[in-house]
C-alpha cells in the first residue's frame, strides 16, 4: 500500500472483496492498494470525489441480481492499468460475471438493487447479428451502499441495441457504473440514461465504435435537488470510416445540487466520413446550484464533419415572463419550462412503455420540486 494512502471505511471494505487468487486480480488488488479511490486529484475524477463522498460507508454488502432472462454465469478475466480501473474492480469483486446472449426481437429487463455497505456487479451482455434488442437497466440502493457495477455490451454486426438505464438512487448512496460499448458494422446503439442522482453517482460510457455505417446515440438527463450529484461520463473512440455518432446530454440543477458531463470524442486518422456531434446543455436553477462541464474533440482524419457545444445557464426570464402573462403561475411555469428542456432526449426513447415511465417520472420530480 502506498505510503500516503490509509483506506477509509469503504476502501477497507473493497481490499476484503478483493480476494481472487488470480494472475489478473492479484493485480486489482495492487492498483488499488496503491491508489484507492478516486479523489478530486485525479483528472478524471476531479468533480467527482469518491473517497470523500465514501467516508460514511462500512462493510461488505450484497448487490441483487433480477432478470427476466436466466444468465449464465462465468469468471471473466478484465483489463487492468496503472491508474484507477472501475471496470477491472468491479469485475474482481463481483467474481462472477452474470453472462446474457441475446437474439431476434426480444427485451430484456436487468434490475440492480444494492443494500447497505460495498456490494459490486459484472454483467457481460451479448447481441447477435440482426437482431433488434431492448435492454432495460434500473439500479436501486438502500441508504449507505455503495455499488460498483460493469457492464458490458457488444453488439453484432448488423443489430440494434436500445438500451435505456434508470437510476433510482438513495440519497445517502453511491453507485458507480461503467460500460465497454462495442459497435460492430452496421450496427446501431440507442443508449438513454436518466437519474435524479444520490450522494455521487457516476455513469461512465466507453464506446468503440465499428464505423462502416455503425451508427449511435448516447443520451442523458439529470435533474438534482439539494444534495444530490450525477456525473456522466464518456469516451467514443471511432477507427473505421463512415460512422455516425450523435451525443447529448440535458440537466437542470437546483441549489446544492452537482451535475457533471465529460465526453470526449477520439476519431483516428483511418476513420474519414466520420459524422461525430456532441451537445450539453445545463440549466442552474438557483444560486448555489452547479454544472461544471468538459466536452472534448481529439481528431486526426481529415475528412469529417464534427462538432461538440456546451451551454449552461439559468432559465429564460422572457420566456417566464411571457408565460407567466398568459395566466401561469410562476412555479408552474418554471416547472414546464425546465421540462420542455430535458424532456427531449426522453421523447425519442423508442419503447414506449419504458418512454411513458421515464417522463412521469419526470414530471412527478418536477412537481415535488416546484
Amino acid at each position: 500500500m502506498g505510503a500516503h494512502f490509509k483506506p477509509n471505511g469503504a476502501e477497507s471494505a473493497i481490499l476484503n472483496a478483493l480476494t481472487g487468487d488470480a494472475a489478473w486480480q492479484a493485480n486489482v488488488r495492487t492498483m488499488f492498494e496503491a491508489h484507492g479511490l478516486p479523489t478530486r486529484r485525479d483528472e478524471d475524477w476531479k468533480w467527482s470525489d469518491v473517497r470523500k463522498a465514501s467516508r460514511d460507508i462500512f462493510g461488505n454488502g450484497e448487490l441483487l441480481l433480477r432478470a427476466t432472462t436466466r444468465p449464465r454465469w462465468a469468471r471473466l478475466e478484465a483489463e487492468v492499468g496503472e491508474n484507477f480501473a472501475l471496470n477491472a474492480l468491479a469485475h474482481a469483486g463481483a467474481g462472477r460475471t452474470a453472462l446474457f446472449d441475446v437474439h431476434t426481437r426480444q427485451t430484456l429487463d436487468i434490475d440492480f438493487s444494492a443494500g447497505k455497505g460495498v456490494s459490486f456487479a459484472s454483467v457481460l451482455v451479448n447481441i447477435k447479428p440482426k437482431s433488434n434488442v431492448t435492454v432495460v437497466e434500473r439500479y436501486q440502493t438502500a441508504s449507505q451502499a455503495m455499488a460498483m457495477v460493469a457492464v458490458e455490451y457488444t453488439i453484432g454486426r448488423g443489430a440494434a441495441l436500445e438500451r435505456l438505464i434508470l437510476i433510482d438512487e438513495n440519497p445517502d448512496a453511491i453507485i458507480l457504473t461503467t460500460s465497454g460499448v462495442t459497435l460492430a458494422e452496421g450496427a446501431k446503439l440507442h443508449q438513454t440514461a436518466f437519474t435524479f442522482g444520490g450522494k455521487l453517482f457516476r455513469q461512465q460510457t466507453n464506446l468503440r465504435h465499428g464505423g462502416h455505417d455503425a451508427y449511435a446515440s448516447l443520451n442523458a438527463v439529470y435533474l438534482l435537488d439539494e444534495g444530490r450529484h450525477a456525473d456522466f461520463t464518456s469516451s467514443a473512440t471511432l477507427s473505421e470510416p463512415d460512422g455516425r455518432l450523435e451525443q447529448t446530454a440535458k440537466g437542470a440543477v437546483a441549489k446544492g445540487g452537482h451535475g457533471v458531463f465529460q465526453g470526449k470524442i477520439l476519431v483516428n486518422r483511418d476513420a474519414q466520413k466520420t459524422d461525430a456531434r456532441m451537445n450539453h446543455r445545463g440549466l442552474l436553477l438557483e444560486e448555489g446550484a452547479e454544472i461544471d462541464a468538459k466536452p472534448e474533440l481529439e481528431i486526426y482524419a481529415d475528412d469529417v464533419a464534427c462538432a461538440h457545444g456546451n451551454a449552461i445557464g439559468a432559465i429564460d426570464e422572457l420566456a417566464l415572463f411571457y408565460m407567466r402573462q398568459r395566466g401561469l403561475p410562476e412555479d408552474k411555469a418554471r416547472s414546464l419550462l425546465i421540462e420542455s428542456l430535458l424532456a427531449e432526449p426522453l421523447e425519442a426513447i423508442r419503447h414506449e412503455k419504458a418512454r411513458g415511465v421515464f417522463l412521469d417520472l419526470l414530471t412527478k420530480k418536477l412537481e415535488r420540486m416546484s
